[in-house]
């Protein structure tokens, strides 16, 4: 009896004994374990946020998928040390911490202000994995469009769905602000490309580039802007209904010239391909070369020629002409005189290469 009461004693002792951690190095069956395309985390507990960064930092591809995930459980806690990793001279620490940030969703928006500088990183690599991480911060975020934008624009970032729905839909006004803002650039191919990415799978509906470019056409206060939309929309190919209202409204309203004269052939170019839409452009070019100034005159004559089938040539003599008297005209300052026959050498050349050329001066006409 005795010794039954001291081996009860014992076990009683025992229990007050917490038990052993289990492992951390020996996950649950089927979990941890990397096969193409697929791996298994799982949360391990009794592991410190600096233990997650050194595997992130120093580890083999496993220890790194598992510190990411258990790095985006431990959310705000994480965030400060990542922000440093983003901020190492080694890009491949600045890419791993960009790379989990991404995981942690809206509570990474504490690092913010890294993550816009790592959009303009050298590493293009690290730009990109810094951009991905955007769409999982929500709309507060939205001061990051501008950024957004300028990396989109100016190369450092490839096309990311994410990023665009994340512009048109977390960020509102602001994404929309900075997509408008964007007809600014002199890079005419990125922002027709960056429009032709906002109506992308998931994002918005099919007509919400169009829908942005006419409210651009419309109110934007820069004439540069409005007519950088003009073209957008006639290469865009959506919508044509909607932006067929858009560029006769500014094609008989604008106070800018070269807008007008954008409106003209683009309508030209468009009513040449849709039977339906032709008889809506035809009386406001008619319309339109009546106008007073010049180049709109011809532009929108040329615009109806082209319209109804019938092609605008010159002989190339002429053409080589026009274009040394426009070079001239541009140095000596002669602005109307030179926006009259650059425009009328756009309107000959179309889509050439050699349009890009008078495009450029264009943009430099100042008609104040």
């Amino acid at each position: 009896m005795k010794r039954l009461a001291a081996f009860a004693l014992l076990l009683a002792l025992g229990c007050d004994k917490p038990p052993p951690a289990p492992a951390p190095s020996a996950p649950p069956a089927g979990k941890g374990e990397i096969r193409p395309g697929v791996f298994v985390p799982w949360a391990v507990p009794g592991r410190s946020v600096d233990d997650w960064i050194r595997d992130l930092r120093e580890g083999d591809e496993h220890q790194r998928l598992q510190a990411r995930f258990n790095l985006a459980l431990l959310k705000g806690e994480a965030v400060p040390r990542l922000v440093e990793m983003l901020r190492s001279a080694d890009r491949t620490v600045r890419l791993r911490g960009a790379w989990a940030l991404a995981a942690i969703g809206r509570p990474a928006v504490a690092a913010l202000d890294a993550l816009i500088a790592a959009l303009s990183d050298p590493d293009r690599e690290v730009a990109q994995q810094a951009a991905a991480a955007f769409p999982a911060l929500g709309p507060a975020a939205a001061r990051a469009a501008p950024a957004a934008v300028r990396a989109l624009l100016g190369g450092l970032v490839d096309v990311n769905l994410g990023l665009t729905t994340a512009l048109v839909r977390d960020f509102g006004r602001a994404g929309e602000d900075a997509l408008v803002e964007a007809l600014r650039s002199d890079n005419l191919e990125r922002v027709l490309w960056l429009f032709r990415c906002l109506d992308g799978e998931m994002v918005g509906t099919d007509d919400f580039a169009v829908w942005l470019l006419a409210r651009a056409l419309r109110s934007h206060e820069d004439p540069l802007a409005r007519w950088c939309a003009a073209e957008v929309l006639g290469r865009l190919g959506r919508d044509p209904a909607l932006a067929h209202r858009a560029l006769v409204q500014a094609l008989l309203e604008d106070v800018d010239p070269r807008v007008r004269c954008e409106c003209a052939r683009v309508l030209g170019r468009l009513a040449a391909d849709d039977d339906d839409l032709r008889e809506t452009a035809l009386p406001a070019l008619r319309e339109a070369a009546r106008d007073t100034d010049r180049a709109v005159a011809r532009s929108a004559g040329n615009a109806a020629l082209l319209a109804q089938g019938t092609a605008v040539l010159i002989p190339p003599e002429r053409e080589a002409a026009k274009r040394d008297q426009a070079t001239h005209l541009e140095t000596d300052g002669d602005v109307r005189e030179a926006l009259e026959l650059l425009q009328e050498l756009l309107d000959l050349l179309g889509d050439d290469p050699e349009s890009r050329r008078w495009r450029e001066a264009l943009r430099r006409l100042d008609l104040r």
